[in-house]
């Protein structure tokens, strides 16, 4: 079993951030990492099916105050069902 300590779902407060974005991602691309289906779809029916995929049992999503590109999402956004 593993926990993913770092999870940042599909929410709103992050699908606009930079963390979502296909221009960033590209900037850091190796061959070796696609990116993930999740982070095209903003689907979090994607996201669970990747953490299914690499045995990833539970994900850890806290809120986060930061500004500029990081994106901000209040602990209240996370209680939010998607």
């Amino acid at each position: 079993m593993f926990v993913d300590m770092r999870l940042r779902p599909p929410v709103a407060g992050w699908k606009n951030a930079r963390l979502y974005s296909l221009q960033a991602f590209q900037s850091l691309a190796h061959p070796a990492y696609p990116r993930p289906k999740g982070a095209e779809t903003h689907d979090m029916a994607d996201v669970i099916a990747e953490m299914d995929d690499a045995n990833i049992e539970w994900g850890v999503a806290m809120g986060r105050q930061s500004a500029g590109p990081l994106g901000s999402l209040a602990n209240s956004e996370l209680e939010e069902r998607q």
